[in-house]
């Protein structure tokens, strides 16, 4: 998601500088022609200087996301992306489907395996029984013992005293199972919130997408208004540099949107335990 937010950033860093540049083109042609000031040529100038720079910058921060995108995926190599993920949300994502999340299912089974263990407490009062059997070969046999022999013998135990260690175990194993279920029941509060804010979050982030790329529209009619006004004679560069400036707030903006809107997709399908699948 980073790699595909820092190359829309880019993108429109790059139209922003083109955009800069076919200014100051015509703001040297003006100063060159003799219709045109030093100051308006010099601050156009001065937009495409930053604009390169911002694009420098921005591409280096492709280039460390793209790097550390290859260490996640164990690749030798950066690694790029720019298809848009799918994290379509199924119908079905509800805070009861928390179920499927692996943390859940793990301590399910910790519950049930640590209540198999208390309800087998009882085992430890039952007798043990202990079977033995000695095989004997004697080289040379001796005059009251024979060359082979064997024996066997069956041993039963049951500890009469034994200083509450078994009472002790069993009340270790409640406060285990207990604390399990803490854990259990914390945990699936905690799943249970985060389906629900990530839900939130989903909508609240496609309105501001929405209104993100509203405001990007309307920057860019306000600096096509203002571009036509400054060819005209009516305004000076600083509005369109201005105009400039807000047009490139506005779609970096809508870039750091889009990747609210899908990080609000993506921690929806981990909350409900839907990724990975």
């Amino acid at each position: 998601l980073t790699v595909l937010t820092q190359r829309r950033v880019l993108a429109s860093i790059v139209r922003a500088r083109d955009t800069a540049r076919a200014h100051a083109e015509f703001a040297e042609r003006q100063f060159e022609g003799g219709i045109g000031s030093r100051l308006n040529m010099v601050r156009a100038q001065q937009e495409v200087s930053r604009a390169d720079a911002q694009v420098e910058e921005t591409a280096l921060a492709l280039r460390r996301a793209q790097e550390a995108l290859g260490v996640l995926v164990a690749a030798d190599a950066p690694v790029d992306a720019q298809n848009e993920p799918a994290l379509a949300i199924p119908p079905d994502i509800s805070e009861d489907s928390i179920t499927d999340r692996t943390d859940l299912r793990l301590l399910t089974a910790r519950r049930a395996a640590a209540t198999r263990v208390l309800s087998d407490s009882w085992k430890e009062y039952l007798p043990s029984v202990t079977a033995l059997f000695t095989p004997q070969v004697l080289a040379p046999a001796g005059l009251f013992a024979q060359a082979r022999s064997w024996r066997a013998s069956v041993l039963f135990s049951v500890p009469l005293f034994e200083a509450g260690e078994r009472r002790g175990r069993a009340r270790e194993r409640q406060a285990l199972l207990d604390a399990i279920v803490f854990q259990q029941e914390e945990a699936t509060r905690q799943a249970t919130s985060e389906v629900r804010t990530a839900r939130d979050a989903i909508r609240y982030t496609a309105r501001a997408l929405e209104h993100a790329r509203s405001t990007v529209q309307q920057a860019e009619e306000v600096l096509r208004i203002t571009d036509i006004a400054f060819r005209e004679g009516a305004t000076t560069n600083i509005e369109v540099v201005d105009a400039q400036r807000e047009a490139l707030d506005a779609e970096t903006a809508a870039a750091i949107a889009e990747d609210a809107a899908r990080r609000a997709r993506l921690e929806l399908l981990v909350a409900a335990g839907r990724f990975p699948q």
